[in-house]
């Protein structure tokens, strides 16, 4: 009962990180320019109605989005995000404010003051939002990054108490939350689950490193696994059989570790962020020249409606067979990614958004047709 308890608090938190955290900036970031604009229309004009009304709604929420979407670009909606990505990002956000208000014609622009001190209301009001969350157990926000990193092994028990002396020798403080796999009799460390449940064991105990034991775990278990959780913030090793080192090290400064390219899986948040981006580019753009070159479609209104479906986000351009477990994390594409296209493992382990436009380009005329990929 305690671990689905813990598991529901767990979806509960990711829940609020994903849609209502933004929704409590937009607002937060709402009242901090209406407060702001009303304080300084009284002060230095001495009439709360000074400014246009009109104004301010055609420009205040463009302001209010820069900066949501800089927080989203920079990660400050991921979990364990920090109170130095929160304050870059917003200072980064605000930077684009001041650009886009200097870039307004003349009518749109009201007072630089009320931009700057909206500023200084954001970057005060949402780091204390999140701090007082975080207090009361809401948000899995840190102040600071942590010294010491929790781990979970994959392996067995002799495996993963090989592993934790590596980890003794190193500079990084490590705290090894447990193991993964099968029961044992004798075994020391703690075991959390077999590794079919490492995705759960992940969400409720939400380490900062998996280390696999390449003697325990195949290959394309490892390369299955870290596909399904590339979206998570966190971080893969792999401890070869016989080895001083662990492979996957995300620094060079620790002794006996090294390095392997990174799998760029097309389930990362940052490629999905980029492939929805590319989505939206591309019918917006096709949307708006459809009269140019509607007649070379044979089903002009599925052409006009997988447009529309992909700018709403119920389609993608692109999609790929993904196995059952993963079948989900897209959306439904107008045209698919197969062997004829390319090479479909290099889609899902090394994906570019140049894969998405070649494919698309190849295959503009097909996107009149229907399509009930899932």
């Amino acid at each position: 009962m305690a671990i689905y308890l813990t598991a529901f608090i767990s979806a509960a938190k990711r829940l609020f990180v994903k849609i209502l955290l933004p929704v409590s900036d937009i607002l937060l970031t709402a009242i901090g320019f209406t407060l702001v604009t009303k304080v300084w229309e009284s002060i230095k004009f001495h009439n709360s109605d000074y400014f246009h009304e009109e104004v301010l709604l055609q420009t205040v929420p463009g302001f209010i989005a820069i900066w949501l979407v800089t927080l989203w670009f920079l990660g400050s909606y991921k979990a364990k995000s920090t109170l130095i990505q929160l304050v870059k990002a917003l200072l980064v956000g605000s930077g684009l404010v001041l650009i886009t208000y200097a870039l307004l014609p003349e009518k749109l622009r009201f007072s630089r003051a009320v931009i700057v001190f909206s500023a200084a209301w954001v970057l005060l009001a949402l780091p204390i939002f999140r701090i007082i969350l975080q207090q009361f157990g809401l948000l899995d926000f840190k102040l600071k990054s942590s010294s010491t990193k929790k781990v979970i092994i994959a392996g067995t028990d002799q495996e993963s108490q090989r592993v934790v002396k590596i980890l003794a020798n190193l500079a990084t403080k490590f705290t090894v939350l447990g193991r993964v796999g099968q029961a044992e009799n004798k075994g020391e460390l703690p075991l959390l689950s077999s590794f079919e449940n490492l995705s759960e064991v992940y969400r409720i105990n939400k380490p900062d490193e998996i280390i696999f034991c390449l003697n325990d775990v195949n290959s394309s278990e490892i390369i299955k696994t870290i596909v399904l959780m590339a979206s998570e913030p966190v971080s893969f090793k792999i401890a070869a059989y016989n080895s001083t080192g662990i492979i996957g090290s995300n620094s060079s400064n620790e002794s006996g570790e090294l390095y392997i390219p990174e799998v760029n899986s097309v389930l990362s948040e940052s490629n999905l962020a980029l492939k929805r981006s590319f989505d939206i580019i591309f019918a917006t753009l096709l949307l708006l020249f459809f009269p140019f070159y509607f007649f070379i479609f044979q089903q002009k209104k599925i052409a006009l409606r997988n447009c529309f479906f992909v700018l709403l986000g119920r389609k993608t351009w692109v999609r790929i067979n993904l196995p059952n477990s993963l079948a989900n994390r897209l959306k439904p594409g107008v045209l698919e990614y197969t062997s004829e296209t390319g090479k479909p493992n290099n889609y899902i382990r090394n994906y570019s958004v140049w894969l998405d436009f070649i494919t698309l380009a190849t295959n503009f005329t097909r996107i009149d047709k229907p399509t009930n990929t899932t």
